[in-house]
């Protein structure tokens, strides 16, 4: 596997909880019967804040890699909306995983904020 596709799917698995934080962010914000296929710049900045600066640079250095991943970033949030339209996030299986997910994005979080500075 090339460096290039190493890089990407790393990005790629820290786009994925990014958007997890901005599903959340939606629902707890209170925007939740908005449509989730609009990603602000803000939201991208909170997607890829904490990514490895040497992928965040080969992305910079690639417009299509930043085409990919922000197509794929649309088609997963379409997905998400039909999925919470047609109900799915109330289903209790799906609410316990949200939850646990909310979960340990908190802690993840948390832990970050007392050991800021730290270590270094």
């Amino acid at each position: 596997m090339s460096n290039i596709t190493k890089g990407l799917a790393v990005i790629a698995v820290v786009l994925a909880i990014g958007v997890g934080l901005v599903i959340w962010k939606t629902k707890v914000g209170g925007h939740g019967n908005e449509s989730l296929t609009r990603v602000t710049k803000e939201d991208m900045a909170l997607i890829l804040k904490d990514a490895n600066p040497m992928q965040l640079k080969q992305l910079a250095a690639s417009p299509e890699a930043k085409v990919k991943i922000a197509e794929n970033i649309r088609q997963l949030l379409a997905v998400a909306s039909q999925a919470r339209k047609e109900g799915l996030a109330e289903d209790p299986n799906v609410r316990h995983e949200l939850d646990s997910t909310r979960s340990i994005v908190t802690a993840s979080l948390y832990d970050k904020k007392i050991n800021e500075g730290k270590g270094e």
